[in-house]
């Protein structure tokens, strides 16, 4: 990555702590983007907007006193380009009305998030690739049976143990955790070089997308495999064989 880039300055326009935590995470773990802060109310944003100039504002329409699009009608021009996140469709016509970037509706998934931005990158004319780098450095504490990942620029360490499963997203893979509040880290990497990491004998690869801890498979077929924790993964065709032949003990199931 180019350090000398400049990055696209974001501020998240949002009452909801729990969605303002989910904002900020997608915008750690896009490049191109830089936090610049969170206002919770129409009169917060509109200091902030004077005080940090964003780029870009993450604005949610339904807030106390004052609604989003009320902030965007008092902020002197030119206003920051806009994403609008809301769990109302209703606001889509009015938004697009706005001349906003794009329309996202809560709870906003990463995959959305960042084809979101990509308009964004597009109206600045600014290229993604600029700011990436191939993958992050992803390496194992083979001693103490620990997995250590980048989310955004902070290190990750994950005992094996605690991983349910590996799901390939775009340009990232989430690593689904069991007994976690957030559920999941989001690394930049790819399935097939964190799969060579871990332990192959308790480790497999079902489908092109996803990788499975061995010991947290409850029932195998040839078509699906079922986890302790409920979620039920597809099989890919190429892979039917050898998750039938590895699961043969599962024999009620395959």
């Amino acid at each position: 990555m180019n350090n000398s880039l400049k990055k696209i300055k974001c501020l998240i326009v949002e009452d909801e702590p729990n969605a303002q935590e989910l904002l900020q995470d997608h915008i750690e773990l896009t490049p191109s983007l830089t936090f610049v802060g969170v206002a919770s109310n129409v009169q917060e944003a509109i200091q902030l907007c004077i005080e940090q100039k964003p780029d870009l504002l993450l604005l949610d329409i339904q807030m106390p006193r004052f609604s989003g699009f009320d902030l965007l009608d008092v902020l002197p021009k030119p206003v920051p380009l806009v994403i609008i996140t809301t769990a109302h469709k209703k606001y889509a016509i009015k938004g697009y009305e706005h001349a906003v970037i794009d329309f996202l509706l809560k709870p906003v998934s990463y995959e959305k998030f960042a084809a979101a931005v990509q308009r964004v990158e597009g109206q600045m004319g600014i290229s993604r690739s600029d700011f990436e780098s191939t993958i992050d450095e992803a390496y194992v504490e083979k001693t103490s049976r620990i997995l250590i990942v980048k989310e955004g620029r902070v290190d990750k360490k994950i005992p094996y143990e605690s991983i349910d499963y590996l799901e390939a997203d775009d340009n990232y893979v989430k690593i689904h955790l069991l007994k976690s509040a957030k559920g999941f880290i989001m690394t930049k990497n790819t399935t097939t070089k964190l799969l060579s990491l871990l332990p192959e004998e308790e480790f497999i690869r079902i489908n092109r997308s996803y990788v499975v801890r061995v010991d947290q498979v409850s029932k195998a077929t040839q078509a699906s495999i079922k986890l302790f924790s409920g979620q039920e993964l597809p099989v890919g065709p190429k892979y039917k064989s050898h998750v039938k032949d590895f699961f043969a003990y599962l024999t009620s199931s395959i």
